[in-house]
């Protein structure tokens, strides 16, 4: 049987390096690492992400985890430029980058929507947008996009 978590709650207090191998230690062996509500220096965004996401593969594949999907950041905001100017844009690029590194075959980007009124809105044509922004990185670094939908509530 294979049993992943979502690695952010230890991320967060222990730090990436720990709390993986709690997770193993807990009897997990899939993992899905997270990339959002990161402390400003997170280091798998920052300026020297590729060599501590290979550091984190090395870790990973020696304790016997496998990183079975990711979680983009979800910083970025409706109307933002899609390029690296924008940092949010910027760091969805590197977790992606990072994921691949770290073997995941999926990441979630969550799509974007917008408050007007009280109300909260979904722009598909923006969002078809945002996600077709990354296929020459998605398929650069051989990774997919996973979508889910968490911020939209029935009226009813």
């Amino acid at each position: 049987m294979e049993l992943s978590i979502e690695s952010y709650i230890l991320r967060e207090r222990f730090g990436d390096d720990v709390g993986l191998k709690m997770i193993k230690d807990a009897g997990f062996n899939l993992v899905d690492v997270s990339y959002y509500w990161c402390k400003k220096d997170y280091d798998l965004l920052g300026d020297n992400y590729v060599e501590r996401s290979k550091e984190l593969r090395k870790l990973l594949d020696d304790i016997g985890l496998k990183c079975n999907q990711a979680h983009a950041p979800f910083d970025f905001g409706y109307g933002q430029v899609m390029d690296d100017t924008n940092k949010n844009y910027k760091e969805i690029v590197r977790a992606i980058f990072s994921a691949s590194i770290l073997g995941a075959e999926h990441i979630v980007v969550h799509s974007i929507g917008y408050s007007k009124d009280g109300e909260f809105l979904f722009d598909k044509d923006y969002n078809i947008l945002f996600y077709r922004s990354f296929l020459p990185i998605l398929e650069k670094y051989n990774i997919k996009i996973a979508v889910e939908n968490l911020f939209f509530r029935d009226k009813d």
